[in-house]
């Protein structure tokens, strides 16, 4: 079995090579922010992209509403939604913080164009307030009201 993989390492030494460098770009990545264009995203095949990869685009949101914000309660450590009420303190499911408080989040879908082509974005919390500038909790009584 070892010789197995030893002599297929051999064999795929570019590709492994190759996966390697892509790894460390996506945990260490430079600090150039090169724009990517919409066209190239949609022109990637899922089987050769790593769910860390980050990408720069400057695009515009044609179609970005308040409508197209949904917010709800989740988990103040990872985010997953709850059926707990407003600020109440719980164990998480899924992280398994016993002391998880319920607190507004946020999911934004829209459609983004950079001219080339469109794609729908999704911005979680965090980035859903520095893109508007104001909190989940404030969005979340906007919303109410």
């Amino acid at each position: 079995m070892l010789r197995s993989l030893s002599y297929r390492a051999t064999q795929n030494q570019t590709l492994l090579n190759d996966r390697r460098s892509k790894l460390l770009e996506i945990h260490a990545p430079s600090t150039a922010n090169n724009i990517t264009s919409v066209k190239e995203i949609n022109a990637r095949k899922s089987s050769t992209t790593w769910q860390d990869e980050r990408f720069w685009l400057e695009v515009t949101m044609p179609t970005a509403t308040a409508k197209n914000m949904y917010v709800y309660f989740g988990c103040s450590k990872c985010g997953r939604r709850s059926n707990e009420p407003e600020n109440a303190v719980y164990k998480c499911l899924k992280c398994s913080a016993i002391d998880a408080t319920s607190i507004p989040r946020i999911t934004f879908k829209v459609d983004v164009t950079d001219g080339t082509a469109e794609t729908e974005l999704t911005f979680f919390s965090k980035e859903v307030e520095m893109l508007t500038g104001i909190t989940c909790a404030e969005i979340w009584s906007l919303k109410q009201n």
